[in-house]
Parts: structure tokens; C-alpha cells; sequence
């Protein structure tokens, strides 16, 4: 495998003869874009305006193999004014003529074009209101009269858990789907150019088995560009990269330094420059599937134009590093296998997940890519898919994750999750109106009940358990004497029984769906695990408050154990 350097000097070298057989000037340097020149299409197509008073040249090309053939065939009086130009430096001219532009751009589009869509501009005066409202008055409430308050929380928050529930049970009822129709392999020639966004930030401990498992891809490379992102400021990530030998399809792209500094905005960058007619993200630890992309894009060709976005399902490989990991592969298992699969079957819209989510290009650039300032990017991004009229499909094709495996670090992941979740409920519920006239009403209470009603019901489940637990010690089985008494205590038990029956039911499930069984014996934890979720949505309420926009990173390449290295 030749090295990147002398790619690229070979890159160079076909450039400069190839200026020579045409008669036009051969130039790495001191090209100047015109103000107006637009970045993303230039860089795609290779071709960009240049600025004739400054450099004496209307365009500046970098072909490709067969715009070179095309200009071959160019009579030379057509092609005057041209300047030919390696690639490396061709893409070098762009960013550095176009870098405050594009920071602009990563951070701001969203928030300017689409503001009512942005998590930038916070809750709204209304949202403030409600939220200190509840949160004085019911305390207040519940502590001159306990029952009045729990009898308020209930009315307001039942209808919500009711909701989750119903989706969680339909998905289970309904997961158990039948093999898909098997696919034909479709020939290099028919496959779509794809472009695969990594974001990476200090993340050199992953970056050779993350070159290694992304090289595997069966996708010709002639089709596919492969971009990682990584932040400027990140010398660690950088040197990790110069160290290795890339193949010419893998490039590391470096995100200016800005605010906000998270993964969406980096997201963003990448969008700029891709090439692909898909676009597929994957995180610094994913070790996808081999046919994952070609699948996809086989899956593409088949659907509907409107399904825009493939969510692959994500397999935790390190469950044998603690018990937290463990939980945390019967939770995947559970959410990936089973609930996402079973709702998309009901056609019912998904929260995505940070990654495996593979997009149409063209949609992805025209709804504004990713909101830079929310930390769930993926959840936001999944509403706006179903708002602007888009579906999301399952893509069956599993890729490895590293769960974390210390306290510490999974729980300030599951922090950014579920304030990230507070931002996108805020954010979509500025006007209800809006979102169920664009995205209607049965997608629009389901999203917002996987939202909202994961949130909430993280933060309501120990005052739940706990306030069960000492009726039941106290009273026993509550007797109602009144029909709102009749009502709320089946309401109770209801949501107790189900309750529980669709917080395992997943788990068990998907262990069985994904080889797992021997995890089945961990699922008695799964209670305690998920006060460990309602610590942390607790903390995600006092960060969302605090700094909403902090993105909490969390560190890879900690792995001890690999179920796919098993024998």
C-alpha cells in the first residue's frame, strides 16, 4: 500500500503532465477563489471561480479521471484562463478561502435559517414559567397534602407514561418480525458514491482499530470517501493519524477552533465537503459490519424516496468488561433489536442513535444538517426528519460499540443524553401546534413520547418505586372509596404491572434475538440500573439549567473484553 505522501505526489505528478498535455498552467499555490464561489460545490465537483483580478485565472480544476478525458476532447481556445491543480492543494485553497464562511456555517445555519428549530435560543418565556410553576407549586402542594399532589402529578404526568408504555408494548408485541427478503447483491457499477463521517475528538487510543474495522468495508473504493473529523486544537488525535498509512479514499479533515465545540458542529463541517449521494456516520469506537454500506444502499434503492435516514443497530462487544456493561449490552439489545424494530414495523418514527444512521444527501443538506448546539444532534435530527414529511427505516446490519465500564464515565454519556433529550423537548414543543400540523399527530405524540416520556419518566421512577413501595408496606393493596380514588388506583397498578413488563420484556428479548442468553441472568438488576438512569437525569436537569450546550466526552479505547473475539 503506498503511503499517503507518495499518493499524493504521485496525485501531483499525473496532475502536471496532464497540464502539459493540455498547454494549461500547472499551479499549487497563489490561486484566489472569487468572494461569491460556493464552497460545497466546488469541492465536489472539483472545479471552482477564481478571482481574475487577483490571480489572472477565471477557474482552477482538479479533475477527475474522466473530466480529464473530457478535457482532452476540449478545444484549446475553450479551456482559456484554466489553471490545473492538484487535488490536495485544490481542497487546501477552498477551506483556507472559505474557513470563516464554513465556521459560520457548522455553527450557525441551523440557528439562523430554521431558529424556531434550534436548541440556541433555550426554552421559551412559556416553557420557564410552566417548568418553575410545577416545580413550586407542586412540591408546595404535595407537602400540605400529599395525596392533592401525587393526585396532580398523576393527571399530569400519566398520559405521557401511558403513551410510552403503549409504544413500548406494541414494539415488543410486534418485534418478533420475520427474515427479510433476501437482497441481490448489486454490481460496483449501480452502487452510489458514499461518504462516511467520523467525528473524533481525543480519541488516538481507537484510531488504528478504527482505520482497520472502516478498511473492511466491502464498498468499492472508487465509491467511497471516508472523512475524519477531528478538532484543531487536538494534537494527539493528529500525530495518532500521521503516524498510520491511509489509503487515498480516507482523509482527516480538521474542524477550525469555534463554539460550540461538539460533535454535531464538527457533523456539520463534514457535510460541507462531502462528495457522497449517502452520507454514513459512525463514531471513534464503531466497528460496523463489513456489507453495512452496500446493504444500505441497496436498502435505499428499493424505498420510497421519503425514507431519507437507515438506523443500523448497535451491539455493545465489551459486555463481559462489569455488571455495567453488561446492563448496558441488555439495554441496546433491548432498544435496537426489539423497540426500534417493532415501532418502525407499526410505521412509527425512532429517536435515532448517535450512529449508524445513514442518510440521503440531498435531504440531510436541505433540512440544515445538524443543530451544533444540541447533544443529542441525533435525537433533534429525527424530528426534523418526520416534521419536514421524511420516514426512517431500520437497517439490520449490527455495529460494535465500546460501552463505557466505569460509573463515572457512563454516567456523564447518560447526563448528555437525557439533557440533550430536555433540549429537543424544549425545542419541539415551542409551538405543539406546528409540530403536529407538519409532522401529524400520530408521529408527533410518538416522538415526543420517546422523548419526553423517557425523560420524565427517569426522573419520576424512584419517587414512583419508592412511594409504591410504602403504600404497599403501609396499606397494602389501596382500596378507593371514590370513583377518582377507582380511577387513579387502576392507573397505579396499571402502569406498575405494564411498567415493568416493558422494561424487561426488551431486554430479555433482544438477549434471545442477539445471542446474549447468558446475559439473561443480569436482567434482575435491570430495576436498580435504571435508578442509576434517574440519578442521572436528575443531574441533566441541573446541567441543562447550568451549561446546556456542554458536550460531557466520553473516552474510548478502555475496552478490557471483546465478545467478537470470542472462539
Amino acid at each position: 500500500m503506498k503511503t499517503l505522501n507518495s499518493t499524493l505526489r504521485q496525485d501531483t505528478d499525473d496532475i502536471r503532465t496532464l497540464a502539459g498535455d493540455l498547454g494549461l498552467p500547472f499551479r499549487e499555490h497563489g490561486l484566489v477563489p472569487a468572494p461569491h464561489v460556493a464552497f460545497s460545490a466546488a469541492f465536489a465537483s472539483g472545479i471552482a471561480e477564481l478571482d481574475p483580478a487577483r490571480c489572472g485565472y477565471r477557474l482552477a480544476m482538479s479533475p477527475s479521471a474522466l473530466q480529464a478525458e473530457q478535457l482532452r476532447s476540449v478545444a484549446a481556445a475553450d479551456i482559456q484562463g484554466v489553471a490545473i491543480m492538484p487535488r490536495a492543494a485544490f481542497r487546501t485553497m477552498l477551506r483556507e478561502a472559505c474557513r470563516e464562511a464554513n465556521l459560520d456555517h457548522a455553527s450557525h445555519h441551523l440557528a439562523r435559517s430554521r431558529p424556531g428549530l434550534s436548541a440556541l435560543a433555550g426554552a421559551t418565556r412559556r416553557q420557564k414559567q410552566a417548568a418553575i410553576l410545577l416545580g413550586f407549586v407542586v412540591p408546595v402542594v404535595a407537602w400540605a397534602s400529599p395525596g392533592v399532589g401525587l393526585g396532580i402529578l398523576a393527571v399530569l404526568a400519566m398520559p405521557i407514561f401511558f403513551m410510552l408504555v403503549l409504544l413500548r408494548l406494541g414494539a415488543v408485541i410486534d418485534a418478533m418480525a420475520p427474515a427479510q427478503d433476501r437482497l441481490r447483491r448489486l454490481a460496483d457499477v449501480n452502487l452510489p458514491f458514499y461518504t462516511v463521517l467520523v467525528p473524533l475528538c481525543r480519541e488516538a487510543a481507537v484510531v488504528t482499530q478504527l482505520v482497520e474495522g472502516l478498511a473492511r468495508f466491502d464498498y468499492p473504493v472508487d465509491r467511497l470517501e471516508i472523512k475524519f473529523l477531528i478538532e484543531e486544537d487536538d494534537e494527539q488525535t493528529a500525530a495518532a493519524f500521521a503516524e498510520r498509512t491511509l489509503p487515498p479514499h480516507m482523509e482527516v479533515v480538521v474542524a477550525p477552533r469555534g463554539e460550540p465545540r461538539t460533535k454535531p458542529r464538527a457533523l456539520n463541517f463534514g457535510l460541507l465537503e462531502a462528495r457522497g449521494e449517502l452520507i454514513a456516520i459512525y463514531d471513534a469506537e464503531d466497528r460496523p459490519d463489513p456489507r453495512q454500506l452496500r446493504l444500505a444502499a441497496n436498502l435505499f434503492g428499493r424505498l420510497p424516496r421519503r425514507v431519507v435516514c437507515l438506523q443500523g443497530r448497535l451491539v455493545i462487544d465489551n459486555a463481559d468488561d462489569s455488571i455495567l456493561t453488561r446492563l448496558f449490552a441488555l439495554e441496546y439489545a433491548g432498544l435496537f433489536d426489539v423497540l426500534n424494530a417493532g415501532l418502525i414495523r407499526l410505521g412509527l418514527p425512532v429517536l435515532l442513535g448517535g450512529t449508524s444512521n445513514h442518510f440521503r444527501t440531498a435531504e440531510l443538506r436541505a433540512l440544515g444538517g445538524w443543530d451544533a448546539w444540541n447533544v443529542t444532534e441525533d435525537a433533534d435530527l429525527a424530528f426534523r426528519l418526520v416534521r419536514a414529511g421524511y420516514l426512517i427505516r431500520d437497517l439490520p446490519s449490527a455495529t460494535l460499540e465500546e460501552a463505557p465500564a466505569s460509573f463515572g464515565i457512563w454516567f456523564r454519556q447518560r447526563v448528555r443524553w437525557l439533557k440533550g433529550f430536555a433540549q429537543t423537548v424544549a425545542t419541539h414543543s415551542r409551538d405543539p401546534a406546528a409540530l403536529i400540523r407538519e409532522a401529524g399527530a400520530k408521529p408527533a405524540l410518538a416522538l415526543l413520547s420517546l422523548c419526553a416520556g423517557t425523560l420524565l419518566s427517569a426522573l419520576g421512577y424512584p419517587l414512583f418505586i419508592g412511594w409504591s413501595v410504602v403504600v404497599l408496606i403501609q396499606d397494602g393493596l389501596p382500596e378507593p372509596t371514590s370513583l377518582v380514588g377507582l380511577v387513579l388506583t387502576t392507573l397505579w397498578l396499571t402502569l406498575f404491572c405494564f411498567g415493568l413488563l416493558v422494561m424487561i420484556a426488551p431486554l430479555a428479548l433482544g438477549a434471545r434475538h442477539r445471542g446474549l442468553d447468558d446475559l439473561l441472568w443480569w436482567l434482575p438488576l435491570a430495576p436498580f440500573y435504571y435508578l442509576l438512569v434517574s440519578a442521572a437525569a436528575w443531574a441533566a436537569m441541573v446541567e441543562y439549567v447550568r451549561a446546556p450546550t456542554r458536550w460531557n466526552k466520553t473516552e474510548h479505547g478502555l475496552a478490557r473484553t471483546s465478545r467478537q473475539a470470542r472462539p
